[in-house]
Parts: structure tokens; C-alpha cells; sequence
């Protein structure tokens, strides 16, 4: 039930007014337009029972069945202000019809904004109605009389009709009080006056609440909408999150797997190595002891390992003393650092300022001393006596030799092979500019005849052309062919050994970091407990990365310059190749050229013997004046031999300067980069993560007492 009937009575619903069960949703007024859809359980008169215009107003009504607080207050709103009732006296206003043209109020639904517009515009003195004494007093008993229908009700649903005394299942007519009007009558004259402008306020909230009905679902769609995209991006940052660390797993198994393969092959190396050696050192014993005995002396002997004895005590001295002022500046640079160094007076301020200047200076003059030291070690022939150190024992550094050894020899037979080709003289093929340059001569009266003796020379001269010393042969020239594809072979063999020697350098020095630098962190000792120390173990640890990063950008520099001197090898290489395949094609023509000679001369030679033939029978006629003696061998040979040893000078000997000292030029740069500066910038930062290495050891060890300066204040702090 929506309204108590203490309303007013210019509030009654329409006949076709809708209730609301426990849920708050709006149903009919039962089956047909009457009756209750709750039953027995009903305890309110409606408004189009009989009992209504005198149903208690005081009834109390179970919280279970009452509708939403919006719902309950939502046709409220349309109450507008009546004027008060007639004086007691007036007589009651003639009976008429209701109006019949009254729509009925849509359903109202429950929502936030229904409850909050009616409660804004609901008044009390509107809603308010005092019961009469009698219908109050009637009131007073009727729970009771519920509770006793209720247990009187059996399984035939006849104890429905026992909850109230006439058996009538609806409450007793109320005596109406006087000058009050009946809410359900129609007979007032204020339903008449507001009928109207009811119907029209009514229409214009229910628009309103549509609206608002619809914004607020509106908006709920939007914070769907945006809890959605919370749990979507909340499962893409899980997922993502997921991959990266199955990403880093499997990265971390790689990279496990791969260093555990450099360590078994690099003790697989080393036992080769050490077999190497062993073998090297036995078949070298002899030697290196006859060597060492004649070319160095007992005296000699004496004097060079005293010098390297005085040399070894030398950087072990500057080395002590190098970390123990490296110790004191550090020592020094931490107090001041610290918050008590604030404190301390101005002089003590520039007092210690000088002293970590001086101790700066002086560690650099020891570095620079220790670096001296170490340069005198370094070099290699700096023990003449013993045998050099060689790298026989690396296995790249063997294969390489054997490549470069390979090539050598190439070259050296290359080399044969065209010394012998320029040596070589190529028979030349006749010319007619030549015939007719033999048959030119003083007596030109007779040129049919002198033109037949020409042939009669080119006829000796192909006799005796088989006696000269033959050309080069297709064979040899493929040979040759051959060879310059095995060097160019063999150029790209070593090529990608370098390139993979350099690759595995790279690897082990990457690998060495990784391994090194771990080792860096320092942990903190655990009896220093004061800020101002930890704050010190954090300036330090700041130093050391800031250090570290300076040396990995120089390693980092050194493998960039590594990298283009491997470009530029790598174009003079590309250079080398292209000069090799026009070589080649320079060959090819050549021999394309000789297959043509030989057909012109087979076909020269064909003429020839026909033209024999036809001198012979010539000759056989009648004699006539002995003929000039022809040219002999020799003097065609002096002739032709000059202009053909300077063309053949000049075509290959540019091609063959070239590719000597490209070739040479590639084998002095190869031995450079990998015996000079690839050894040179690796043993540094070797040697650098040693020092690096055992300086955190000594950091790690406890401090002496008497390390820090008496001479300097300190303060607790």
C-alpha cells in the first residue's frame, strides 16, 4: 500500500492506481480492479473498499511490506496545497461523479533521484491529518484482532474472514469525523479544482524522473564501462608482467647455459693447450737450451735477473704505497663527506681541504710511478735469455697462421705462374699490313710477281713457326684461373676467422664483467650503525659505480674502435674481391681471344698450303730470276718480340702491382689489429678488474686503528 489513510482526501488514487509489493515494484490492485494480490496477510484498507472512508490510520504496518522509501514518497510529490476544510457548521457538499478523464500516473520506479526531488518538495502540513478520538480509540485494539486472525486461519482459507469482527476480512467502516470529507469521494470540490493541474504536474515529474531515471542509468553504464577498463588494464599489466618474467627466466637459462659452455670450452681449450705446449717444449728443449747458452753469458745472466729483481721490488713497493694513499684519500674525501665536517671550525675546514689535496698529488705521482714500473715489465723481450712467448698453444692463433701460411704460399705460386706467362712469348698472327710491307719494294713493275713470292715467305714463315717456343695453354690458364678462386676462397676463410676471433674476444671480456662485477658491491660492516657512516657507505658506492661505468665506456670505446677497423677491413676486402673478378674476366677475355687467334691461324695456315700448292706449281714452269732471300726466324722474332713484351708489360703489370700490394697491405693490417691493438685494449681492462678485484678485498677487511690522521678533529655524531 502506498498511502496510509491519514491522507487528505484530495489524494486519493485513481481506480486503476498501481501498489508496490515488497520489493518496490508497482502491481494492480488485484484481479478484476479489487482485492488484494497479498491476501490475508493485508492489513490496510484500500481505496476502493467500502471500508475505507473510516479505515484506521494508526494501523501498524510491517517494514517487510513497505516500498522503497522513493516509491513510498514519489506520488507525494504531486501534492500541491489545499485550502483548509469547511467550518463544522456548512453543510456537506452535493455527491457528484469523478472525473472520468483523469489519466493514471505512469509506474513509479525506486531511484535516487525520485527519493531526493520528493523529499525536497514534500511538506508535512500537506500530508498531515489528525485521526477523531472514536476512530483512535477503535485503533487501539486491532493488532490483537490481526494476530488472532492470523491463528485462527485454516487449511480452507476460511479464517480470512475472522480478522476483523463483521468476518468481512476488510476493516470496519471508521466513523468519520465531522467537517471531514471522504478521501475516496469525489464529491469534494478539490478534486474538481485540481484535477487538472494535478494531471499536468504529475505528467511533468514523471518526465523529469524519466530523465533523471536515465542519466543515472546513463551513469551507471559509464562506471560499468570504467570498471572494465580497470580490470582489463589491471589483467594486460598481469600478463605483461607474466611474460617479462618468463622472458627473463629463459634469458637467465641462456645466458647459464651459454657461460657454462664457455667454461667447459675453455677447459677443453686449456688441456689442448697444455698438450700443445707439452709438445712444443720437448721438441724446443734442445734448442732453447743451446740457444740460451750461446748467445747469453753466466754475467749476463746475472746482471738481467738482478735488474728484474730490482724492477719487480720497485712495483711492489709502489704498489703498496700506491693503496695506501689511495686508502688515505679516501679516507680523507669520506670525512669530508660527513655531516660533522660541517661543524668543524673554518681553518680545521682549509687545513683538511689542503691535506686531501696533497694526498691527491701524491697518489698521482705514485700512480704514475707504478704505471712506469708496470711499463717495464711489459714488453717482451725484456728477458732476452729465456725464449720469446709465443701463441702456439691458442687454437685460432694456430689456424690463423696456418691460413696466412696457406696464403703466402698461393701468392708465391701466383707469382711463378705469371713471371713464367710474362716470359712467355705469344706467336703473333700474320697481318696483311705485313705482306704487303714484304712485297713493297723498288722494282714495282712487276707486282703480280713480287706478290707470289710474298707467299712464298708466309709459306717459311709458317714452317718455321713451330719453332718457336710455345704460348701459355688452356690448361695453364685454367690453373691459374683456379689458384686466384682458392685465394679469393681463402681471403674469405680468414676473413670470418677474424671476424670470430673477434667475436669471441668480445664474448669473453663481456663475460668477464659479468662475472667481475657482482663481486663489486660492498656489503656494509655491521658495527657502524650511525646515518653519517651509512650515508659515507653510500657516497662510496656511488664512487665505485660512477668508476665502473667510466671503465665499461672505455671498453665499450675500445670494441667501437675495434668494430671500425673490421668495417674498413672488411672494404678493403670487398676492394680485393672486385679487383679479383675483374681479373678473372680480364683471363676469360684472353682466352677468349687466343681460341680466335688459333682459328685465324688454322685458317691462315689452310691458305697457305693451298697458296704452297699453287707456287709449286709455279715453280715447275720455266725458271725465272731467283727471288730476294725471305726474313729469317730470328728477325721476325727481333722484330715482334719488343712491342709485344711492352703491351704485355703494360696490361698486367698495373693489375699485378696492385693486387701485390693490396694483398700485402691486408696481411700487415690483419697482424696489426689482432697481435697490436686488440692485445693492447684488453690486457688494460684485465688488469683493471684485478686491481678493481682486490681493492674490494681489502675494503671489505676491517680498517686499522691508526689509519685515519691524528691530526685531523673528529666529532660523534
Amino acid at each position: 500500500m502506498l498511502l496510509p489513510p491519514s491522507f487528505s482526501s484530495d489524494l486519493a488514487p485513481p481506480p486503476n492506481f498501481f501498489y508496490f509489493d515488497d520489493a518496490g515494484q508497482p502491481r494492480p490492485n488485484g484481479v478484476g480492479g479489487r482485492g488484494c494480490p497479498e491476501g490475508t496477510r493485508c492489513g490496510f484498507a484500500h481505496p476502493d473498499d467500502p471500508q475505507w472512508p473510516t479505515a484506521s490510520g494508526s494501523v501498524p504496518v510491517a517494514v517487510a511490506h513497505l516500498p522503497p522509501p522513493d516509491a513510498r514518497l514519489s506520488f507525494a510529490a504531486n501534492i500541491a496545497h489545499v485550502p483548509p476544510p469547511p467550518p463544522k457548521t456548512a453543510p456537506p457538499p452535493a455527491p457528484k461523479e469523478p472525473p472520468t478523464s483523469a489519466p493514471a500516473p505512469a509506474p513509479l520506479a525506486a531511484g535516487p533521484s525520485s527519493s531526493v526531488n520528493a523529499a525536497q518538495e514534500v511538506r508535512p502540513r500537506e500530508i498531515e491529518r489528525i485521526p477523531s478520538g472514536p476512530s483512535a480509540e477503535r485503533d487501539r485494539g486491532r493488532d490483537a484482532r490481526e494476530k488472532e486472525g492470523e491463528k485462527g486461519k485454516g487449511k480452507d482459507g476460511e479464517g480470512s474472514r475472522s480478522r476483523f469482527p463483521d468476518g468481512s476480512g476488510r476493516a470496519p467502516l471508521r466513523e468519520q469525523s465531522i467537517g471531514a470529507s471522504s478521501i475516496a469521494s469525489s464529491s469534494d470540490p478539490r478534486v474538481r479544482k485540481n484535477s487538472a493541474a494535478m494531471t499536468d504536474r504529475r505528467r511533468e515529474d514523471e518526465r523529469d524522473l524519466d530523465r533523471d531515471k536515465e542519466r543515472a542509468r546513463e551513469r551507471e553504464r559509464e562506471r560499468d564501462r570504467e570498471r572494465d577498463r580497470d580490470r582489463e588494464r589491471e589483467r594486460e599489466r598481469e600478463r605483461r608482467y607474466r611474460d617479462e618474467d618468463r622472458r627473463k627466466d629463459v634469458d637467465r637459462r641462456r645466458e647459464d647455459d651459454r657461460r657454462y659452455d664457455e667454461r667447459r670450452g675453455r677447459s677443453r681449450d686449456d688441456d689442448y693447450r697444455r698438450r700443445d705446449e707439452d709438445d712444443r717444449r720437448s721438441r724446443q728443449r734442445s734448442v732453447s737450451r743451446s740457444r740460451s747458452r750461446v748467445e747469453v753469458s753466466e754475467e749476463e745472466k746475472r746482471r738481467i735477473w738482478m735488474d728484474r729483481v730490482k724492477t719487480l721490488s720497485e712495483s711492489v713497493l709502489a704498489r703498496t704505497e700506491h693503496l695506501r694513499l689511495q686508502e688515505d684519500a679516501w679516507t680523507y674525501e669520506r670525512l669530508r663527506r660527513s655531516v660533522s665536517y660541517e661543524q668543524l671550525p673554518a681553518e680545521d675546514k682549509e687545513q683538511l681541504d689542503k691535506l686531501v689535496e696533497d694526498t691527491k698529488k701524491a697518489l698521482r705521482a705514485k700512480e704514475a710511478e707504478f704505471s712506469k714500473a708496470l711499463a717495464k715489465l711489459i714488453p717482451r723481450d725484456f728477458f732476452p735469455y729465456a725464449q720469446p712467448p709465443e701463441r702456439q698453444s691458442d687454437a685460432a692463433f694456430r689456424e690463423m697462421n696456418a691460413l696466412l701460411t696457406s696464403l703466402q704460399n698461393d701468392v708465391k705460386l701466383m707469382y711463378e705462374a705469371v713471371a713464367a706467362l710474362q716470359a712467355t712469348p705469344i706467336p703473333p698472327a700474320p697481318q696483311e699490313e705485313d705482306r704487303d710491307r714484304d712485297t713493297s719494294g723498288p722494282s714495282s713493275d712487276r707486282p703480280k710477281k713480287r706478290r707470289r713470292l710474298s707467299v712464298e715467305a708466309e709459306s717459311s714463315r709458317a714452317q718455321d713457326a713451330p719453332s718457336n717456343p710455345p704460348g701459355p695453354t688452356k690448361e695453364e690458364l685454367a690453373q691459374m684461373k683456379d689458384g686466384l678462386t682458392e685465394l679469393a676462397g681463402r681471403i674469405s676463410n680468414v676473413e670470418n676467422d677474424l671476424e670470430q676471433y673477434s667475436s669471441k674476444i668480445d664474448d669473453e671480456v663481456e663475460a668477464q664483467l659479468d662475472y667481475r662485477l657482482p663481486d663489486l658491491v660492498v656489503a656494509p660492516d655491521e658495527d657502524k650503525k650511525t646515518s653519517v657512516e651509512l650515508t659515507q657507505d653510500v657516497d662510496k658506492l656511488r664512487g665505485d659505480v660512477e668508476d665502473t661505468e667510466k671503465r665499461a665506456e672505455v671498453v665499450l670505446a675500445a670494441l667501437a674502435k675495434l668494430q671500425v677497423d673490421e668495417d674498413g677491413q672488411e672494404d678493403i676486402n670487398t676492394q680485393l674481391r672486385e679487383q679479383n673478378a675483374k681479373l678473372k674476366q680480364t683471363i676469360e677475355e684472353m682466352e677468349a681471344h687466343q681460341a680466335e687467334m688459333s682459328a685465324k691461324l688454322q685458317a691462315q695456315t689452310l691458305e697457305i698450303n693451298a697458296l704452297s700448292e699453287a707456287v709449286r706449281a709455279y715453280i715447275s714452269q720455266p725458271q725465272h730470276p731467283a727471288p730476294p732471300p725471305p726474313p729469317s726466324a730470328a728477325e721476325i722474332i727481333e722484330t715482334v718480340r719488343p712491342p709485344l713484351l711492352t703491351a704485355m708489360h703494360q696490361q698486367m703489370q698495373p693489375l699485378l702491382n696492385e693486387s701485390h700490394a693490396h694483398i700485402e697491405q691486408m696481411l700487415k693490417d690483419q697482424l696489426n689489429q689482432v697481435n697490436g691493438a686488440l692485445l693492447a685494449q684488453i690486457t688494460p681492462t684485465i688488469r683493471a678488474v684485478e686491481l678493481v678485484s682486490n681493492w674490494v678485498d681489502k675494503v671489505r677487511a676491517p680498517p686499522p686503528a691508526d689509519a685515519a690522521p691524528s691530526s685531523v678533529p673528529t666529532s660523534s655524531s
